[in-house]
């Protein structure tokens, strides 16, 4: 009976972790000064974080990401036939789509402040993949003797190795110039703060919604009374009334939420966490300041401000790692999030049209229709001319050109 009891004990008991687990190489918590350990994990239980990295992640995994290559007159053509253009635009490895690989690196990035994707080579050096994003707490830089990064990675107690051309690698803010700071541990205190208010509400509701109290008697309680107590104390819990006797005194012993301003807490805290991530309220449904006067004037400084940085340190990064020197790079289109509404847009495009730098069809392909046979021609309208500096009109020296009809619009 002793051994099956002392066999029961130990079952319950939790494994030892190894020493080899990646456990010990996860993030430690940082203490904030709320009193509530924050990490890049929990700090995910706040709505204002969770939010924030997924409108960043989210706006830039759907961009469209294409590989160009350079044209002699300065412009450029899809490179469709290049090993990048799929690996970037659809899959870039054998589980996850772009989509999916751009959600997490930024994810880490988001919360980690670095990100890291290991690039997989054929024999000629072309990339024929872009690995599983690797844990950011898995992997340590180091700066070389030659001012090279490589990337040391410690899994399940084993090192290896990788090159600054082997390891696609996303930094963010840095004062040393490679080592990424975590939002999440510069902002501990801010959102140590967020924490704390909802483990407060949480624990508030949890106790039926009353603060804590206490109750005093003048005397010694008789027996009865106690007993009696005890059932009114537990009848409190379900209908909400306390019953008292023989002069027994209830009071308060903490704040209300009212008195505690735990509403305008959590308002102001889902704000000082978009400060973290530059980001505008509205945009993770926190809409006190916003009118419908200023919400698409919002909506363009999100994508100048907030998600511009982020796909221009992205495209540098594969520029910089992977096509270095090379007559190609990728570009994520963004068109898409600065254009404003559909009449705005028409009167631009008209504007465009009558100068001659658009043709119908660069219009048809900006609004995402196909080209039409003979919409490839440029208009221009010619009814200005320039004047001397005596006074007399000179001829435009352009040949009248007949202002298309609406049909030939269509």
């Amino acid at each position: 009976m002793l051994r099956s009891l002392f066999n029961k004990f130990k079952a319950s008991e939790k494994p030892k972790k190894s020493p080899y687990d990646d456990f010990w190489y996860s993030a430690v918590p940082a203490l904030s000064a709320a009193g509530v350990p924050v990490t890049p994990e929990n700090a995910l239980r706040v709505s204002a974080i969770w939010a924030c990295n997924k409108v960043i992640c989210e706006t830039i995994a759907l961009l469209p990401f294409l590989t160009y290559q350079k044209q002699s007159d300065g412009g450029k053509q899809r490179a469709e036939n290049h090993y990048l253009y799929y690996l970037l635009k659809e899959s870039p490895n054998k589980i996850q789509t772009s989509f999916e690989w751009r959600m997490t690196l930024l994810t880490h990035k988001n919360l980690y402040g670095r990100a890291y994707s290991p690039i997989k080579r054929d024999y000629f050096g072309n990339i024929i993949e872009f690995g599983l994003p690797i844990h950011p707490t898995q992997v340590q830089n180091q700066l070389m003797a030659d001012d090279t990064l490589r990337y040391k990675v410690t899994r399940n107690g084993e090192n290896r190795i990788y090159l600054q051309d082997e390891m696609l690698y996303l930094p963010g803010l840095t004062l040393n110039g490679y080592d990424g700071i975590s939002p999440i541990e510069a902002g501990s205190d801010t959102i140590g703060l967020a924490r704390a208010t909802e483990l407060f509400g949480a624990k508030f509701f949890q106790k039926g919604a009353r603060p804590n109290a206490v109750l005093e008697h003048p005397n010694t309680l008789s027996e009865g009374a106690q007993n009696r107590l005890v059932k009114s104390v537990k009848r409190m819990a379900e209908e909400g009334v306390l019953v008292t006797e023989e002069g027994i005194k209830y009071s308060s012993m903490s704040n209300t939420p009212e008195e505690s301003q735990f509403l305008q807490t959590r308002q102001h805290q889902i704000e000082e966490v978009c400060r973290w991530y530059r980001m505008p309220p509205h945009k993770i449904a926190h809409l006190l300041r916003s009118t419908f006067t200023n919400i698409e004037h919002q909506s363009l400084e999100f994508a100048t401000d907030t998600i511009l940085p982020q796909v221009k340190s992205f495209e540098g990064r594969i520029k910089k790692t992977v096509l270095d020197g090379d007559n190609y790079f990728c570009e994520m289109l963004m068109e898409g999030l600065l254009r404003g509404d559909i009449k705005t847009r028409q009167d631009a495009y008209t504007k465009e049209f009558y100068r001659g730098t658009l043709s119908r069809n660069e219009i048809r392909i900006l609004e995402n229709r196909n080209p039409i046979p003979g919409g490839d021609s440029y208009y221009m309208q010619t009814n200005m001319t320039r004047i001397s500096e005596d006074g007399t009109i000179e001829s435009s020296g352009i040949e009248q050109v007949k202002e298309p009809t609406d049909e030939e619009q269509e």
